[in-house]
């Protein structure tokens, strides 16, 4: 199931990016660098009850401003788990974001942490929208609030 999941999106994520022209120059509308803080839900993890996840990301920091960093915690009455990873822009209000875990990865006895998502941020709107999937989580949704930096004008 995961494979397939994985499959469809990269199916997906690439043959939308090779389609744009000059996609490893391309400038975005709202590239400006933004800070987000998020709270969300993991649905159905294998070990336990439900998660509330914690997330801080950055995007458009670095490669043209496109790549930036996420950081998650994830908590329930079993334990702390984490996730560190990078978002990737892949349009306008899209970014395509990867991670493990660091701390869960080294000092837990269950699986090794691993999670895809993707991110809906809209122009028009300080909100996030992020869904994602891990194999031994599961699904997972998170709603963020965006701060922007916005460069002044000379």
């Amino acid at each position: 199931m995961l494979r397939n999941i994985i499959f469809v999106l990269s199916f997906c994520v690439t043959t939308s990016l090779f389609a744009q022209e000059n996609f490893f120059s391309k400038k975005y509308t709202n590239s400006n660098a933004s800070l987000e803080f998020g709270v969300g839900y993991l649905f159905n993890p294998e070990y336990g009850p439900n998660l509330v996840r914690y997330q801080v990301a950055s995007r458009n920091i670095l490669l043209d401003k496109k790549l930036g960093f996420m950081y998650t915690v994830e908590t329930n009455t079993n334990g702390i788990f984490d996730v560190f990873g990078l978002n990737y822009r892949i349009s306008n209000n899209l970014s395509f974001q990867v991670g493990i875990g660091l701390a869960s990865n080294v000092f837990s006895k269950i699986d090794k942490r691993k999670a895809i998502s993707l991110a809906y941020h809209p122009d028009d709107n300080p909100f996030t929208i992020t869904t994602g999937y891990s194999g031994s989580f599961g699904p997972s949704l998170t709603v963020s609030y965006r701060i922007s930096f916005y460069k002044k004008k000379d």
